[in-house]
């Protein structure tokens, strides 16, 4: 089957991404609803959000974190289009969150695995990305299944 990517298969997935209590200065825990668009066929879902941003309108006033994989920005979207969509989030008052590598084949210390990723994240900041978060990408599952490391890697 062929993979599509549209706007509607986009906000299912707010409904279902992480939603953690956050404590308020009313002492109220409210939730953080985080959205993070699929990111295969060269991460398109992400880019239509900015390319059709009247057709989730709805689903931005109930989210509360963007999040992309950082490989995927890197690749895929020039400066010119990340610095445009990094201030299109701030005026949407959308925080802004990266999935990163920790444990790779490629970078098997966290050590190796940050130098090889922080030149993209320095390079977001530059275009106006206000980080809020790094989310981890699966870490277990690469010791488990990728470097054959025990769990308490």
């Amino acid at each position: 089957m062929k993979k599509r990517c549209a706007l509607c298969a986009v906000i299912p997935i707010a409904l279902v991404t992480l939603a953690s209590p956050v404590w308020g200065q009313e002492g109220n825990a409210t939730a953080r609803v985080w959205m993070g668009p699929p990111s295969y066929d060269k991460a398109r879902c992400f880019r239509e959000l900015f390319e059709h941003p009247d057709a989730w309108q709805d689903t931005r006033s109930v989210i509360d974190v963007l999040q992309c994989a950082d490989h995927q920005l890197d690749r895929q979207f020039t400066d010119d289009e990340l610095r445009a969509w990094f201030s299109q989030l701030q005026q949407w008052r959308l925080k802004f969150a990266l999935e990163v590598g920790a444990v790779k084949p490629w970078g098997q210390t966290g050590e190796r695995t940050f130098a090889v990723q922080q030149p993209k994240w320095e390079r977001f900041r530059r275009l106006g990305a206000n980080l809020y978060a790094i989310a981890l990408d699966e870490p277990l599952l690469c010791c488990r299944k990728h470097i054959n490391k025990p769990d308490d890697y």
